[in-house]
């Protein structure tokens, strides 16, 4: 855990993996991965018109960006559409 949060630090994630007193856990990791993911589609929703703006909208409703989370999960373990 201490190695993928070392190369964290390098990245754009870092900001939102500091100032938290707590022990990082796989949870809470998880849980600001996709609070940066939602922020992202807020700055690409607020630069778009159009269809993309609405499929955006819609991809930033809370279960959704779960969905799409689960999406690249599978596409990076390479899981079967079941």
């Amino acid at each position: 855990m201490l190695n993928l949060l070392k190369h964290l630090e390098e990245t754009d994630y870092a900001a939102y993996l500091q100032n938290d007193t707590v022990e990082l856990s796989i949870p809470l990791l998880r849980q600001k991965l996709k609070k940066k993911l939602a922020d992202e589609l807020d700055y690409i929703s607020a630069q778009t018109t159009g269809k993309l703006n609405q499929f955006i909208t819609l991809m930033k409703h809370k279960y959704m960006i779960d969905n799409v989370v689960n999406m690249i999960e599978g596409i990076k373990n390479k899981v079967t559409k079941s």
